[in-house]
């Protein structure tokens, strides 16, 4: 079958290539006057879970990660709020501060799930977005037939570090437009009228 054009149906402002072959593009929007972090992921083909996390190291170990699975052979799907403690299965947080927003599985068989959080949940099981680059994991796999928990994804993982709260490429390509050494006639004082669209 020919390989379907992706295509950001959510609008979200943001994406990242992730390396690896555990998930597709990572798409996602900050609102800062809700404080909230709006994101879509998408499975490998095929699989009955995607994960997507927050890491310190780039690896599972100590991440912050939320998990959207189906539910049998239904239309359903279900989030957890997770994190790992070490490269085993992880552990569903006590508190739930994941949102799931849509989900459903395409003609490619890959979940799509679109999830929100807020930026800092004041939780200390989850990790808060940061304005610097962190790195973000992912991973797909199959759930036991017996007991619907998740598998172990085996190659099925990918990552990328990014900067999840500035726009970086975005800042790189602002500029001043203007900036005029002035005098002022009236008084005779020196004065410096600065005109810039950094942040317009």
């Amino acid at each position: 079958a020919a390989q379907q054009e992706y295509v950001n149906e959510y609008s979200l402002e943001r994406s990242v290539e992730m390396s690896g072959m555990g998930c597709g593009k990572v798409e996602w929007t900050v609102d800062l006057a809700s404080y909230t972090w709006t994101v879509a992921v998408q499975s490998a083909p095929d699989a009955d879970w995607v994960g997507l996390g927050l890491s310190d190291n780039g690896g599972m170990k100590g991440a912050d990660i939320v998990v959207v699975k189906r539910v049998g052979d239904s239309d359903d799907y279900v989030v957890e709020d997770m994190h790992s403690i070490d490269y085993v299965q992880p552990t569903k947080d006590l508190l739930q501060h994941v949102r799931l927003l849509d989900a459903y599985t395409d003609d490619q068989g890959r979940i799509r799930a679109l999830l929100t959080r807020k930026l800092d949940t004041c939780d200390v099981e989850d990790m808060k977005l940061k304005a610097s680059k962190q790195p973000l994991i992912c991973a797909s796999g199959n759930v036991d037939a017996k007991t619907g928990s998740i598998q172990y994804h085996g190659n099925l993982h990918g990552k990328a570090t990014v900067s999840l709260l500035l726009d970086e490429p975005a800042l790189v390509e602002q500029t001043f437009t203007k900036v005029n050494a002035t005098t002022d006639r009236n008084n005779g004082s020196p004065g410096i009228t600065v005109n810039a669209n950094l942040f317009t």
